[in-house]
């Protein structure tokens, strides 16, 4: 094989493996920038707005784990050993209590939560984010949260892109940002998160 047939395959196998990639649901922005994604995204499937995200997630090709508000089994079947191990970065968008209690059984595997977004309604009927986040991903956030009622779908992206982040970069102090977008009708607040070793 001459070195014209050699470089004309591997380019043949190269868009095959993209296009296969496609095939497989994976976004042409993931295989372009080679995105770090989290070992799980974590959602309270009780809430739209979580879903949402969660499908946010599945659409970079993620995976996606549905709790509905008790930790209790994903902690004792999956993240603990896989925390054991020293693996296992996670995302998600659940109640603030499920993220306490995350945020508590990961500080034992030297893991912490490095970046928070708050989510309620106003009583102007759009939506109130708290964000705790460093600068670049703030600025990312933010334009997430712009616009429409689909803002937890578009949120995914930036929150799991702290993933490829330095971690030395950190918000000081929160920054609220009040949106005309809606607010899913749900009972309580919401918290997206980012947990890393």
């Amino acid at each position: 094989m001459n070195r014209r047939n050699f470089i004309a395959r591997s380019a043949t196998a190269a868009v095959g493996i993209g296009v296969a990639g496609l095939a497989r649901g994976e976004t042409f922005a993931r295989l372009a920038t080679d995105l770090k994604l989290p070992y799980k995204v974590i959602f309270d499937r009780r809430f739209d707005a979580a879903r949402q995200f969660a499908a946010g997630a599945a659409r970079l090709g993620c995976r996606i784990e549905p709790i509905a508000g008790d930790v209790t089994v994903l902690w004792r079947e999956d993240l603990r050993p896989t925390w054991s191990r020293g693996e296992g970065a996670i995302v998600g968008m659940t109640t603030t209590s499920s993220l306490l209690c995350l945020d508590l059984l990961a500080r034992d595997h030297w893991m912490k939560v490095v970046a928070r977004a708050e989510h309620c309604g106003s009583s102007a009927g759009g939506s109130r984010h708290r964000l705790f986040l460093d600068d670049l991903t703030l600025a990312d956030v933010s334009a997430a949260l712009d616009g429409d009622a689909h803002w937890p779908a578009r949120l995914a992206a930036p929150l799991i892109g702290q993933l490829n982040r330095d971690r030395a970069r950190r918000a000081r102090e929160p920054v609220v940002i009040s949106t005309d977008s809606r607010w899913p009708p749900q009972s309580e607040p919401l918290v997206s998160w980012v947990i890393v070793a």
